[in-house]
């Protein structure tokens, strides 16, 4: 996706869940090194999450700290 925000491509990426019995053992943080790093390596400048409002602290402690308004979407399904 190409976005005005920086003039530049950018990435979006849906909400991820991981499940209880694996929780705190760094596998989101390991997920989000490796898509970071895997960006930046295709020059991708920035990565936009969509998340529910309880899942924000959690995001920002993965490296989403830039708020950028909210994130909405357009389904014909709906």
């Amino acid at each position: 996706m190409f976005s005005t925000y920086q003039c530049k491509f950018n990435g979006i990426f849906e909400d991820f869940y991981i499940i209880d019995e694996y929780r705190g053992k760094g596998i989101a943080r390991g997920l989000i090194r490796y898509v970071f790093e895997e960006l930046e390596s295709r020059g991708i400048s920035s990565l936009w999450v969509g998340c529910a409002d309880i899942d924000i602290e959690m995001y920002n402690s993965l490296g989403f700290t830039i708020p950028l308004g909210n994130l909405l979407t357009w389904s014909a399904d709906e």
